[in-house]
């Protein structure tokens, strides 16, 4: 007896890591509203910008009330292959994730007067730079160069250490309010 040929399956290991993300395309309205200053942006576009996000790996780990948060201060980059994102040694202005395309980390090493430059890694789809130079307010330690065409969602200096602050200063307040002694205080005392 002749037997039905079996469908088979292509198992691939690549669509189980972590590391790999669904297509998320930013449209042409989200890059509209990432171009407006902060200050412009409307409530129904930070909901738009966050629904966005949600969709994204690098945005995981944030809650529905951080996500909003950020919607006011990230703005879109576009670059080509070849292109330096951030160069090491200078100073971190903005903190970046990956939202489609590859880029290479590079480091430079200085042997007997000379510079090499060695790709030490691979950042993919999902995945956020630049973020320590901004927390410790030092200077870049390694290049980033776009292997692919690749998009970002980026963060400035000046909104990063805002939004900080804010956390910090809500926190403490938290904690205060908490004691007894604090517990009928109001957010203008």
């Amino acid at each position: 007896t002749l037997q039905k040929p079996q469908k088979r399956f292509a198992f691939r290991v690549d669509d189980f890591k972590c590391s790999n993300q669904p297509k998320v395309a930013v449209s042409l309205i989200h890059k509209a509203i990432l171009s407006k200053p902060a200050w412009v942006r409307g409530n129904d576009e930070l909901k738009l910008l966050s629904s966005l996000m949600s969709r994204l790996r690098c945005f995981s780990q944030y809650s529905a009330y951080v996500l909003y948060e950020l919607s006011r201060v990230l703005y879109y980059e576009a670059h080509g292959q070849g292109k330096v994102v951030i160069r090491q040694g200078d100073p971190g202005l903005s903190f970046y994730f990956i939202v489609s395309g590859t880029a290479n980390v590079e480091v430079n090493e200085h042997v007997k007067e000379r510079t090499q430059s060695h790709i030490v890694g691979e950042l993919k789809a999902g995945a956020s730079f630049g973020e320590l130079a901004l927390l410790h307010d030092s200077k870049r330690r390694a290049t980033i160069v776009c292997k692919t065409v690749c998009e970002f969602l980026r963060v400035d200096k000046p909104d990063f250490e805002t939004k900080r602050h804010e956390q910090e200063w809500n926190e403490r307040l938290s904690y205060l309010k908490a004691h007894p002694a604090f517990s009928d205080w109001s957010n203008a005392d």
